[in-house]
């Protein structure tokens, strides 16, 4: 069973890193394994833009894209690290911010804290980013 084997996986990944705060996050790593996976497909076709993004997310304006060389996130939800529900950029550049997932599979003492642990991601990658003001709110 293949949905079983991820989940042991998962579960074995989750045992080496650090819990935030002695919290268990279930939903950090399928999370991050998703957004790998979505990106993995779209970076086969020929887009300008890929965006990552929840699904019940509600944008309070318009969103403006100026094409550059940077992975634009919104200056909100950082959680002391860095938004994780929401980024769009070059189809290169997301598909190395997607690589995430595979930073967790090899960084055994990485913070279980998806915010923080994006952000070290990125700075580590030297993926640049910009902040923009595009405020949303979560519909639940």
């Amino acid at each position: 069973d293949k949905l079983g084997d991820r989940n042991t996986h998962f579960e074995r990944m989750k045992s080496n890193l650090r819990i935030n705060e002695g919290k268990s996050r279930d939903s950090v790593i399928p999370m991050f394994f998703s957004i790998y996976k979505s990106i993995q497909l779209a970076i086969t076709g020929n887009y300008d833009l890929i965006i990552r993004s929840r699904f019940d997310i509600r944008f309070l304006q318009k969103i403006r894209y100026i094409e550059d060389d940077t992975v634009k996130i919104p200056d909100q939800f950082d959680f002391l690290g860095i938004c994780d529900q929401f980024a769009y950029g070059p189809p290169s550049l997301m598909n190395r911010y997607s690589k995430t997932y595979l930073y967790l599979e090899q960084e055994p003492d990485a913070q279980l804290n998806p915010e923080v642990l994006l952000k070290t991601f990125l700075r580590k990658q030297r993926i640049k980013t910009k902040l923009t003001n595009n405020e949303f709110v979560i519909l639940r």
